[in-house]
């Protein structure tokens, strides 16, 4: 079972929450941390400018960006 950093009940800010759940995990020694957006496709826009938010709020020496096509 992969470790996991659940939703906050008050913080509903996606880049904060990302922000959190990776400084939890680098504390704990993790080498590999997955942030996953959660696509919307509907707000494709939204979503890239977010992910664009999250890139910036978590520094990470790698980034692989995932999608369907």
């Amino acid at each position: 079972m992969m470790p996991f950093s659940t939703y906050s009940y008050t913080e509903t800010d996606p880049v904060q929450l990302a922000h959190e759940g990776v400084s939890k995990f680098k504390k704990e020694n993790f080498e590999i941390i997955i942030v996953d957006t959660s696509g919307r496709h509907k707000q494709e826009q939204e979503l890239f400018d977010e992910m664009q938010q999250i890139s910036s709020a978590v520094v990470c020496g790698l980034v692989v960006d995932v999608g369907a096509f």
